[in-house]
């Protein structure tokens, strides 16, 4: 029998039933009350005019999960950072910096949490002028490689030029005569390019021509 075990003289004995563990709501969590999320209870104006002195972009929000939602703990103040590249179904858009309590105790909105903002963006900066730094230094970066790519390209483009008007002893032909028996047009180019005619044109045309020429003789 549910809930009864046997006893030592074969009397079944009761058993208390451990209760089930009730299913975790998404209400219940900080993580659903984002500032897009009906009902949230926004900061105060004077508050959010204050914060504005420092988020420029105003990408920071700062939001209350309503009276009586269905939290396991005592509300507390949440500040939310908008990011796009979020997309969790809980907070679409949305990244969570900090649930706004110490020691599980939710804590007034203040000089602290500017301070606390501070210290996040001088995690990996350090402070202002070391973050403007890293944007002057990205900018150097992205300018020089784009230089050495058009560089690149113009050098590449000259060699071929320079390449292309070498002269060669390769294929059919002298071509240092085209450049250097001071004669326009000289002889050696006259042959050359009458050479080269008679390898370019179809055998038709050449046997066409011969016969035509054996008739004026």
């Amino acid at each position: 029998m549910a809930g009864q075990k046997v006893g030592p003289q074969g009397q079944f004995v009761g058993q208390p039933v451990a209760p089930q563990p009730k299913e975790l709501v998404d209400a219940a969590m900080d993580h659903y009350w984002h500032p897009d999320r009906e009902g949230v209870e926004q900061a105060p104006d004077d508050f959010m005019r204050a914060l504005k002195g420092i988020d420029k972009y105003d990408r920071i929000r700062i939001v209350r999960p309503p009276a009586g939602a269905p939290l396991a703990w005592e509300r507390a103040w949440l500040i939310w950072y908008r990011k796009p590249e979020v997309r969790h179904y809980l907070s679409p858009g949305w990244l969570m910096l900090a649930d706004w309590r110490y020691r599980g105790e939710p804590m007034p909105l203040d000089e602290r949490v500017f301070s606390y903002l501070f210290s996040v963006s001088a995690q990996q900066f350090g402070d202002g002028v070391k973050y403007w730094e890293h944007c002057v230094e990205e900018m150097k970066r992205e300018k020089a490689a784009r230089e050495k790519v058009h560089q690149q390209g113009n050098h590449d483009r000259m060699g071929d030029y320079l390449n292309f008007t070498k002269i060669k002893n390769i294929g059919t032909g002298n071509k240092y005569a085209l450049h250097h028996d001071s004669i326009v047009p000289s002889r050696g180019q006259m042959n050359w390019l009458a050479e080269r005619r008679q390898r370019m044109i179809p055998g038709e045309v050449r046997e066409a021509e011969k016969q035509d020429a054996e008739m004026r003789r």
